[in-house]
Formats: structure tokens, sequence, C-alpha cells
């Protein structure tokens, strides 16, 4: 015979990262306190926000851009080398040197400060990656944020951006001052009937006088002048149109004339 029986799984957690307690409060203040940066850096990597990647949320990221002040994991890393060291200075944790005021940079900022400022009006449809999303949606998930912007509060000063040495504003949720604070809106009133507006009298010129020009004295064009006609010229062929040349008197015939006109007068003077 078979007896049914019945059994009992018990399941415990496996030990991991996010089972581990959380560091105490008093945890900023020892970073603060250490004089050596890569100290410093170390315990600031142990906070809860610091321990996911700031853009994919993969686990136990070991890289970090100083410009911005978030911890990141190796493929992120990559995509903010790529936007140039003007908008994300990329930094290993652990092989590379740390500058005090990198670490400073960090320590103002951190992931979830940062996340506040850069996140802050992502549209509710907007496809946020995650450690499985290809490189292509990271890439233009980070562009949006830190390159082009998108999503920064509407009206914040920018100065605020932690590439300009700006500070993550003092309030509960770290955005409250950063975007400017709206005028408050005024209660919907009744519409008021607009009265027309009144015709203002037009000041009307007085008709201009016509100018009337003087008649112009009419021109009378000077007679014609005659015109000479050339006299036909004279036909050689036709002989009745030819003059007889006139006789002279014969040379004794006038010398004879005067003396006889002389011998008169030499009469009539002995008288």
């Amino acid at each position: 015979e078979i007896h049914a029986g019945i059994f009992l799984l018990v399941v415990r957690p496996c030990p991991s990262e996010t089972s581990r307690p959380a560091p105490s409060p008093n945890m900023a203040r020892r970073v603060k306190k250490s004089s050596d940066p890569k100290a410093m850096l170390m315990e600031l990597i142990k906070l809860p926000e610091n321990q996911v990647c700031a853009d994919c949320k993969t686990k136990g990221p070991r890289w970090a851009s100083a410009s911005i002040g978030v911890f990141v994991c190796i493929k992120c890393s990559g995509i903010h080398r790529n936007l140039g060291t003007h908008l994300s200075f990329v930094r290993s944790v652990n092989l590379d040197e740390w500058k005090a005021e990198q670490v400073q940079k960090m320590i103002t900022w951190g992931n979830a400060k940062a996340a506040a400022y850069f996140e802050h009006d992502v549209p509710p449809d907007y496809p946020r990656p995650n450690e499985h999303s290809s490189v292509q949606q990271v890439t233009k998930w980070i562009r949006d944020k830190y390159e082009f912007c998108k999503f920064i509060p509407r009206g914040a000063d920018p100065g605020l951006d932690p590439r300009r040495g700006g500070v993550p504003p003092k309030s509960t949720n770290g955005v409250a001052a950063a975007a400017k604070e709206e005028p408050p809106k005024d209660e919907p009133t009744k519409p008021v009937a607009r009265q027309a507006p009144k015709a203002r009298p037009v000041a009307v010129a007085p008709p201009k006088k016509a100018v009337v020009a003087p008649p112009k004295k009419a021109v009378v064009a000077p007679p014609p002048k005659p015109v000479a006609v050339a006299a036909p010229a004279p036909d050689l062929l036709d002989f009745d149109a030819v003059e007889e040349p006139k006789e002279e008197p014969p040379p004794q015939q006038q010398q004879q004339a005067p003396q006889q006109q002389q011998a008169p007068q030499q009469q009539q003077a002995p008288q």
C-alpha cells in the first residue's frame, strides 16, 4: 500500500548583495572625514543607491563619471566615453587615480541625487533600459539624459548642472528647488462683454484748389521761304534761241560826236 504523505519544503534565501545590511547613516560622515581619496571612494560605493548602475541598474558598478558624479557599469562607461570628456569624464574605481575634488563631486551628487535631477521629467511611456537592454537602447537613454538634458526640471537653472559646478538643491525630493516656482493660476472668471470702441472724429482736410495752368501761346510758324527756281539750261542745238550780237558803232563816229558838240560852244564865246 502507498500512503500519501505531506512534504514541507523550506527554502532559505541565499546571501547576496541585496541581503546585506544597509550602511549606517554615519557612513557619509566617515567618507568626509577620510583623508585618502581612494578610501573615501570605496566607502562611497557602499551606499545603497550607488550599488547599482545609474543608467541600466546593473549590480556592482566599478566605473564612475567623475564630472557627473554617478557610478556606472562597464557597458555604460563605454557609452559615456563616446559622449566626450566635456560631457562625461569616466574613471575606474579600482584602476585609476582619483583627485580630491573628483571624489568630492561623487560625494556631493551620487546616483540618487543625479537621478532626481536628470530623470525628473521622464515620460511614463519612455522605455527605461535595464541590464538586458541592447546597446542602442542604452545609448539613446544616456544621450537623452546627459547630452540633450531632456528630462531635467522645467525652468531649472542651468547652473545646477554638476558639470558646471552645480550642487543638488536642498529639498526633500531633491528637485523641488530646481524648478522655478510657477505663478499661481487665477480662478477662471466670467467673460466680460467688451464694448465696441467709440469712433474717434477724423479731421477732414479741406479740398485743395485746382491749379489751372495758363494757356500756352500758339507758336506760328514763319512763312516758307521762296525757292529759287534755276533757269533752264540753254539748248545748244536750238539755233533760234541764240541771240544775235548787237552791232557797236564804229569808233570814229563815237569820236566825232563830241567834237561836233564842242564846236557850237566855241562859236558862241566871242559874242
